[in-house]
């Protein structure tokens, strides 16, 4: 009796330290899927994490961070990939945060453009882009978002359906308002809900589809596709970027960038940087708005904007459009 009893223990003991290793490799295995690995394709990519108060330059070709945290580029690009296999892409000049939970992705995108590829369209996982207007969520699909700098968001459909609305904010809650389908090839511009009640959804524009940021992902969805099931999302890259059709928009992305430097004096350019940067302070500071407004006011500003309309259209890209575009609403701003 004695015996039977100690063999009871035994395996009790037995079938708990089981019990406690199952939870181990489960904690394990969600700790690690809470990570993500920035890639960059070019120079001048950032990140931070969620504590940091700065962000650091990414010296090495990629790095593993921790969910919560921050991805910034400016001159160049840059890929994010999930432990599920999502993909995305990151144009120049856009800054968002990523949130990576066991039954859900979220992304806070900021200002920029991305371009996001999810692989499984069964998946219970669900993932979402959120904006300063606008939430964007799909369960499985190829589609892309465009934030310019008052915030205003373009939601495109590449593959299946996105479901978007606006929100609004009551007792620091968001709420969603407005829910919408767009449906593959179709895109819209949603700007805050309290200036626009509702937004219209059309197809993709042939000029839309001309920009180089919209070329080189739709390329790169053709390898994408044919490859996604052969090898891993880190290979599946490397194999990507060495195709010679990749490697050839990418040469032209990179020369049509030059574009706007080169249309412009190096002074000129600095003024446009800064004043890039200013504007996002023009509605909060008076001394900045009045230091904006002034230049902006004067002539050589208005020389910048002529040389500015003088690049053909067919070199104007993703990054010229947010700098023509931020310019002249700063200018509608100042002369109001």
């Amino acid at each position: 009796m004695k015996r039977k009893t100690i063999l009871i223990i035994l395996f009790l003991i037995l079938f708990i330290c089981c019990i406690l290793f199952i939870l181990l490799l489960f904690k394990l295995k969600f700790s690690e899927n809470a990570d993500f690995t920035l890639i960059k394709e070019e120079d001048f990519v950032y990140y931070k994490l969620d504590e940091d108060a700065v962000y650091s330059k990414l010296e090495e070709e990629e790095i593993v961070l921790p969910s919560s945290s921050f991805v910034k580029t400016k001159e160049g690009i840059a890929y994010i990939i999930f432990p599920d296999n999502s993909l995305v892409s990151i144009d120049e000049y856009t800054e968002l945060q990523i949130n990576f939970e066991s039954e859900k992705i979220n992304i806070k995108q900021l200002i920029g453009s991305t371009w996001h590829r999810i692989n499984d369209i069964t998946t219970k996982k669900e993932y979402e882009v959120e904006t300063p207007t606008t939430f964007a969520s799909v369960r499985g699909t190829k589609f892309a978002v465009d934030v310019n700098s008052k915030g205003t968001s373009e939601i495109f459909a590449l593959e299946n359906d996105v479901y978007v609305s606006q929100y609004i904010i009551k007792q620091n809650i968001k709420k969603q308002v407005n829910p919408k389908i767009i449906k593959p090839g179709e895109y819209t511009q949603i700007k805050d809900y309290q200036s626009q009640k509702k937004f219209e959804i059309n197809p993709i524009s042939k000029e839309k589809r001309n920009i180089m940021w919209y070329k080189l992902n739709e390329e790169f969805d053709k390898k994408y596709d044919q490859n996604v099931n052969k090898f891993k999302q880190r290979i599946l890259i490397d194999k990507i970027r060495e195709d010679d059709e990749i490697r050839k928009l990418l040469t032209e992305r990179r020369e049509r960038s030059m574009i706007l430097k080169n249309h412009l004096s190096d002074e000129q350019f600095e003024v446009v940087k800064q004043y890039l940067e200013l504007s996002k302070l023009q509605t909060e500071n008076e001394y900045a708005s009045k230091y904006i407004c002034d230049y902006i006011q004067s002539e050589e500003f208005e020389q910048i904007l002529n040389e500015l309309d003088k690049i053909p259209s067919e070199y104007r890209t993703q990054r010229y459009l947010t700098t023509y575009n931020t310019l002249t609403e700063l200018k509608e701003i100042c002369n109001q």
